[in-house]
């Protein structure tokens, strides 16, 4: 209305300068001539005031316009004709000149909005429309308005501006667009928990509707367990601090919880809470699974750390118990050739000495490939998993078969390793605690990854209860 008050000061002081010379005229006792004379005056007056609202509707930043309702004729600033690319032949005489140049969709919200101003319908008379420019593009116009009005109460003239909000209407319309379209959750919520305005991202994360959303406090949709963290978080805010990374779950509309990080921005003075939510539930889901597997990889070490320190023992025994002992054998037939005169048959001795010393390489070429074996190199899993049975079978008298139960990728390096020596760990079970006569070693290829299975027709074991439930399948195993 700022842009409209000089108007109403110059029209009133006007009307006061009338108001006194008749006054004073009155008081004198003049003639009815004198009387004409100093409404001439007054006329004189009035005009010359118009003409500088005139002139100074022309330079005024939201440039003023003037409509006589009775004769429909309208005045326009040359500063908005130019701003729109008119001139004054083409537009400004006349009402029906400028509404055919509001956009279609505004139009009728103008005349309505006019209309129940002159009416009395409304007090005040302000509305934005669009208005096509000369050149085709359209402008996006406020106008205030004021009226002057007969004794009867119908309107005499309508004085207005008109301001050029153009670039504000752009600027609100980026700012929305970038507010509908974020991912993020955004919402202005007021210090009682109740939201002003909310983006869709709430209504695609929660399932809740923006009515649902709006006619609730906030806290109302977290988990119970979380309420006190938003009564919290709303108290800080309101006392001017600012929340950053604030995380609490919140119910969705199917009866599932979200979990929502939340930074939060306060308007004390305005008593209102600038607010950003990003959904994090998959972020957590992930971090749960990830603790799950990160205890699940500490057991496999601890397993991993048994059965290396059980390899180490087995190497250890083999190597007391059999490349030991035969060293021990082939160093005793040697030292018998240190006295030849003693031996009756000198030959005899060293074809001995020869045939421990031939145990003794087959028994050390054979630790060494079950540690390391070559072939799982050179041929493969498929290739060292055979050789494993048949090396197995050979060494206890087991019945031991293999069989590669489809085909897949090569796997790395250290995954076969892995392979070979859990199928070999497995054997080596079978061989201590089953009390097995067959033995069947399988390599299975699956869409998920690669299966080695040792089934054998042993005595078993019964698994403790816990081990039960982890394994899903209560009872005897081997």
């Amino acid at each position: 209305m700022t842009d409209t008050m000089p108007i109403i000061v110059v029209l009133s002081l006007a009307l006061m300068v009338a108001v006194a010379l008749w006054l004073r005229a009155s008081r004198r006792g003049s003639s009815l001539r004198n009387d004409l004379e100093l409404l001439r005056d007054t006329e004189a007056q009035l005009r010359k005031l118009e003409l500088q609202l005139r002139r100074r509707a022309d330079i005024a930043p939201s440039t003023l316009w003037e409509w006589n309702v009775v004769t429909g004729r309208m005045h326009l600033a040359e500063a908005f004709l130019g701003l729109a690319g008119y001139n004054a032949d083409k537009l400004g005489q006349n009402l029906r000149d400028l509404l055919p140049l509001v956009h279609v969709d505004d139009r009728n919200r103008l005349r309505t909005i006019f209309s129940d101003y002159l009416e009395h319908r409304t007090p005040d008379c302000e509305t934005e429309f669009r208005l096509r420019c000369a050149d085709g593009r359209y402008l996006w116009i406020l106008t205030r308005a004021v009226a002057t009005w007969k004794s009867d109460g119908s309107p005499e003239r309508v004085l207005g501006s008109f301001t050029d909000i153009t670039t504000r209407v752009e600027a609100e319309e980026q700012r929305d667009r970038l507010f509908n379209l974020s991912l993020d959750m955004l919402a202005v919520v007021g210090f009682d928990q109740y939201a002003l305005q909310l983006n869709p991202a709430w209504v695609r994360v929660l399932g809740w509707s923006r009515d649902d959303l709006m006619e609730r406090p906030l806290e109302e949709f977290a988990t119970p367990e979380d309420r006190e963290i938003i009564t919290g978080a709303f108290a800080k805010l309101a006392a001017g601090e600012q929340l950053e990374d604030l995380e609490c779950r919140f119910v969705s509309r199917d009866g599932s919880w979200r979990w929502l990080a939340f930074t939060a921005f306060p308007y004390p003075d305005r008593k209102t809470i600038f607010m950003v939510a990003r959904d994090i539930t998959a972020q957590k889901e992930a971090d749960s699974q990830r603790a799950v597997f990160q205890e699940r990889l500490r057991q496999l070490r601890n397993q991993l750390s048994v059965s290396e320190d059980r390899q180490r023992q087995e190497l250890a025994a083999a190597i007391h118990d059999g490349l030991a002992q035969q060293l021990f054998g082939l160093r005793a037939q040697i030292t018998l050739l240190k006295y030849p005169e003693r031996l009756s048959d000198y030959q005899d001795v060293v074809r001995t000495a020869m045939e421990v010393l031939d145990q003794t390489m087959v028994e050390a070429r054979s630790l060494s490939f079950e540690l390391f074996p070559p072939v799982l190199y050179q041929e493969g899993l498929e290739g060292a998993l055979q050789w494993l049975s048949h090396h197995y079978e050979e060494r206890t008298g087991q019945s031991c078969s293999f069989v590669a139960d489809g085909e897949g990728a090569e796997l790395p390096q250290d995954t076969r390793a892995m392979l070979y020596q859990c199928a070999r760990e497995l054997l080596n079970n079978v061989r201590k605690h089953a009390t097995a006569n067959r033995v069947d070693l399988v390599l299975r290829w699956v869409p998920v990854g690669t299966e080695v299975e040792v089934s054998d027709d042993g005595c078993g074991f019964v698994l403790p209860a816990h081990a039960q439930l982890e394994a899903g399948n209560p009872g005897e195993g081997g």
